[in-house]
């Protein structure tokens, strides 16, 4: 069916559910429903809005006219939106399977969490930390930290749980952000590299302005950072003022020092996608800056796909401008995260495996050993081989069209 044999109402209620937002002289248009996105000219926002306000096909075209001089064809324009998944006609489950969007707080809970007096007080977390860690060098963490049980191996199971609640609480940071200013989010597990990790899905935040999409980005990490200076805080205060704190206590809080600071650092690792890449991504008006360059690093060493050199020939100019040099630094950083793979990771798995087999095999299931050799096999299995099969699970559902 035709854009002109469709009854005006339904062209304009789908046109109304769009959102529309500047970026610079184009105009972000998306579907909230699917979480689709694409970048038109400003004329074409024109067009969109004038149909949204319930205006014919033959109007919007005038007023598309009267804003660029030009002759727009609004029917090819639409038809155009409709086959890239971005117009669509029809409401009813089809566009609310695809994405199950989250919803519960309601935003005026969320809102004082994010708002000026929240973030001048992250800033302030994020002060005391630096002062204190300059100041105090017992403070500072080393690896010692890490063991702050007897048993190292309980201290690693204790380790990986504590790790998990902080990983669903920066999340939830994220997703509560977005709640604040009515965005919708959804969690699901992804892969960073050769690391598992899980996400906060907040493509809706494209249907706000740019400088409204900072406060949820940086979300996680001033979770994070308040977090670090609590138990520096806390620390500080064992150490220097004699807070009776039990000892094993104290040694803990060294360990989520020490967690909480590798966290930050590896967020500085843009090429694996991190809040602070899509904080870059934002500021450098960028769409799809990861993609696009890891297509341009493709092309520069190997043999692309007909499919992959339309993706990279479709990406904005400025994402194809600025992955120049990000897929600079993405190629430098994996080829230093298969250093660490080689350096650090496979020989402690190597000797993690000769401590674990022998005990599986050789203790019996009343052994506290035994079960935690299990344990520890179980979660490095996890940890180790889930990665794969999310990443093709993505590579298939980029190739569906429902990941960017």
């Amino acid at each position: 069916m035709t854009i002109s044999q469709r009854q005006a109402s339904a062209v304009q209620a789908a046109a109304a559910r769009l959102s529309l937002v500047a970026e610079g002289d184009d105009v972000l248009v998306g579907n909230p429903a699917t979480a689709t996105f694409v970048a038109v000219p400003a004329v074409g926002g024109v067009v969109l809005s004038a149909l949204a306000d319930g205006r014919s096909v033959t109007e919007a075209a005038a007023a598309a006219f009267e804003h660029s001089q030009v002759e727009v064809d609004v029917e090819d324009f639409l038809a155009t939106l409709e086959e890239a998944g971005i117009l669509v006609y029809e409401e009813g489950p089809a566009l609310s399977g695809e994405v199950r969007w989250v919803s519960g707080v309601p935003s005026w809970l969320a809102r004082p969490l994010f708002g000026k007096v929240a973030w001048f007080c992250y800033a302030l977390a994020l002060v005391f930390v630096l002062v204190a860690l300059a100041a105090e060098p017992a403070l500072r963490p080393s690896f010692e930290d890490y063991l702050f049980l007897p048993d190292p191996v309980l201290c690693i199971l204790c380790a990986y749980a504590i790790s998990v609640v902080i990983m669903i609480v920066h999340e939830a940071w994220h997703w509560l952000a977005g709640r604040a200013i009515d965005v919708p989010a959804r969690f699901r597990l992804s892969y960073r590299g050769i690391f598992l990790a899980a996400e906060t899905d907040l493509s809706l935040l494209l249907t706000r302005p740019r400088r409204q999409r900072y406060g949820p980005m940086l979300a996680g990490p001033a979770f994070d950072i308040s977090l670090l200076a609590l138990a520096i805080g806390l620390r500080w205060a064992y150490f220097d003022l004699g807070l009776p704190l039990p000892d094993v206590l104290a040694r803990l809080l060294g360990t989520l020092i020490l967690m909480t600071i590798v966290n930050l650092v590896l967020q500085c690792a843009i090429f694996l996608r991190t809040d602070l890449y899509a904080v870059l991504a934002c500021a450098l008006h960028c769409d799809n800056l990861y993609r696009t360059s890891w297509l341009t690093m493709k092309k520069r060493l190997l043999p692309m796909s007909a499919e992959e050199s339309a993706e990279l020939e479709s990406a904005s100019r400025r994402d194809r401008s600025v992955a120049q040099w990000f897929s600079i630094l993405y190629l430098v950083g994996m080829f230093g995260l298969f250093w660490f793979l080689l350096t650090f990771l496979l020989p402690a798995t190597v000797g993690g495996l000769s401590w674990m087999i022998p005990n599986i095999l050789s203790l019996s299931t009343g052994s506290l050993a035994f079960w935690e050799s299990v344990a520890v096999a179980l979660l490095s299995a996890a940890s180790t081989l889930a990665p794969l099969p999310l990443a093709l699970r993505e590579r298939r559902l980029r190739r569906l069209g429902r990941l960017s």
